[in-house]
């Protein structure tokens, strides 16, 4: 099983390197993603997909910190990856991953009740 899978922090340059306490924050939070991703059907072995749609979003909401993501953030990074050509299975994916992330492992208001899937779908008419 891959909870409590071990991840190359520095992929993350704004979770603090140094801090122990740090380190078992992510290393739960992402115990409790793959556990969430299990639970949806996800096959155990694909999470590091999904954690790595996550790693990039958290990436691309710098400077500000992964906690301080709004749900604009969201839908631009999702529109952001239909311009740059990702399949639709793709960017779906990845919406899923932000999903989970945000709505059931470390909770956000806006993820909770206004999650993009309106706009998500005009995004991906080929999975319809």
């Amino acid at each position: 099983m891959l909870v409590g899978k071990m991840i190359d922090k520095s992929l993350i340059s704004n979770i603090p390197q140094s801090s122990p306490i740090s380190d078992a924050k992510w290393d739960e939070r992402w115990g409790r993603f793959s556990q969430g991703l299990l639970s949806r059907g996800i096959v155990a072995g694909k999470d590091d997909f999904f954690r790595n749609w996550v790693r990039k979003f958290i990436g691309f909401v710098k400077p500000r910190k992964w906690d301080q993501a709004l749900r604009d953030d969201g839908e631009q990074y999702l529109a952001l990856l239909v311009r740059e050509g990702k399949a639709g299975w793709q960017v779906a994916q990845a919406s899923e991953a932000l999903e989970l992330f945000y709505r059931d492992v470390a909770p956000m208001d806006w993820a909770r009740r206004d999650w993009p899937q309106e706009r998500q779908s005009a995004l991906l008419p080929s999975l319809r």
